[in-house]
């Protein structure tokens, strides 16, 4: 999988990510339900191998969905995925066990084949993909498309997709100490003690992947990745001391939340930075991050507890988690002015929602103001401002906002380029507030009278007008 992920996401920007989805499905259901058959361990090699090859869905489906989604919902839907998946993983061995039980194995694998096939039925007939656009002359590379990008953006990938491999590891190696910790605590209920934790992993992990969005419009999605990350480590250092399988199980479950907000949280920022013409080659190769970190992750924890010990190993875990905080999500925080996301030929207005009342601010024209109104629009789908507050009040002057931190020196990791442009500053005028030129990020500032004397002075960029509510 970790090889062949980013060749179907190539496939998959240049045909069609629902024809893709539909491949993967076909080629897990096939390559599955064929396991029913294998006669010798060499076979059922080869057919797993097989499967790695043809299948990845999870790939396949967050890349339909990111390229499908508006972006101010992208963080949700991404959610609701790994969601899905996360219950999947909780659910499916639950099933597999009884089922295996009562009818064998063999039969358990030919009815996951089948399933899987079924499941193609509602992507033919329900799922709907935008039409591609054509284009002139030959396609450009992904590695080209993204060049094109503002600067920045191939770091910020880089570091995301890292970080989607080293969850990975943390998250499974710690399954493999889980139990190795059970069985040296108490070996004649491990079994039951492993699965009750891993259940509530499940539940606990997609109950997050679903509401984190909550975190993210308060705090970013850096941030919240950031905090949770902090979390994990601790959650995982805990293990180390855990005095009884009840207390394991408990704390398995809390890095099942965690989880369960970091993994959508990169993925939609992986979404969010990735040009729409390279969606599907991204989450390749991201799917390939994944693959490996599935893989590593056990190796190290074995590893290290069969040279050291169980606790060694958790701790070692426990460092790789703030990794996350460390080393590289910081690098990941947006350095450069969002892509463009708006049609310059549109006229764009918002309604912003305060204690006090609404007001509608009616934009200029993006042509005037192409990054500023840019700008000002991704931020607000994205919900940046969302529960922020006024910081500054100046009777008869004016009121500023957009401050993350609420005092005046918080923003994004970037600075909006001077676009000043001819206004009078009427009543009601919207400009970036900003220091000294080229410094505005995200705080804007609404004149409560005339000020003709900010007019051409090339510091603030007028960007729109207050034309209801003031």
């Amino acid at each position: 999988m970790a090889i062949a992920s980013p060749v179907w996401g190539i496939l998959g920007d240049r045909f069609g990510r629902k024809p893709m989805l539909i491949r993967s499905m076909l080629g897990g259901g096939i390559t599955v339900g064929l396991i029913f058959l294998a006669q010798t361990p060499l076979q059922l090699v080869i057919l797993r191998l097989a499967q790695g090859a043809t299948s990845g869905t999870v790939a396949a489906a967050t890349a339909l969905v990111a390229a499908e989604t508006p972006r101010h919902r992208v963080g949700w839907a991404l959610g609701v995925v790994t969601s899905a998946v996360a219950l999947g993983g909780a659910i499916g061995p639950v099933v597999g066990g009884l089922a295996g039980a009562a009818f064998g194995l063999r039969l358990v694998f030919l009815g996951g084949g089948i399933l899987l096939l079924i499941s193609t039925v509602p992507v033919l007939w329900i799922v709907r993909e935008s039409e591609r656009r054509t284009r002139e002359g030959p396609r450009p590379s992904t590695l080209a498309t993204i060049r094109t990008a503002p600067p920045g953006t191939i770091r910020s990938l880089a570091v995301l997709i890292c970080a989607q491999g080293l969850v990975t590891v943390v998250q499974s190696a710690s399954q493999i100490l889980v139990v190795l910790k059970l069985i040296e605590m108490a070996r004649s209920v491990a079994s039951a003690a492993a699965g009750f934790a891993f259940g509530a992993a499940g539940l606990t992990n997609s109950v997050a992947a679903i509401s984190y969005t909550r975190l993210t419009r308060r705090l970013g999605y850096v941030r919240t990745v950031s905090v949770a990350a902090v979390l994990l480590a601790g959650a995982v250092a805990l293990l180390i001391a855990a005095p009884t399988a009840t207390i394991v199980v408990a704390v398995i479950g809390i890095t099942g939340l965690l989880n369960g907000t970091i993994i959508p949280a990169t993925a939609s920022m992986i979404g969010l930075e990735t040009p729409p013409e390279a969606q599907s080659t991204i989450f390749g190769i991201n799917a390939s991050s994944v693959a490996l970190g599935f893989s590593i992750g056990p190796l190290i924890a074995g590893g290290v507890a069969a040279v050291a010990n169980v606790s060694t190993a958790l701790g070692v875990c426990a460092v790789l988690g703030l990794g996350l905080e460390w080393i590289g999500l910081p690098m990941a925080e947006r350095s450069t002015p969002p892509a463009p996301a708006i049609d310059q030929g549109k006229k764009y207005t918002a309604t912003v929602h305060t204690s006090r009342g609404d007001f509608v601010i009616t934009f200029v024209d993006p042509k005037v103001a192409p990054q500023t109104v840019n700008n000002f629009v991704v931020l607000a789908q994205e919900h940046y401002y969302d529960g922020l507050t006024f910081h500054r009040v100046v009777p008869g002057f004016v009121v500023q906002g957009g401050d993350p931190l609420g005092n005046g020196t918080g923003g994004p990791n970037y600075k909006l380029p001077d676009e000043s442009n001819p206004s009078k500053w009427p009543r009601g005028t919207v400009g970036m507030a900003s220091s000294s030129a080229g410094v505005s990020g995200s705080q804007f500032f609404i004149t409560l009278g005339d000020a003709p004397f900010l007019a051409n002075n090339g510091v603030y960029n007028h960007f729109g007008q207050v034309t209801a509510g003031m």
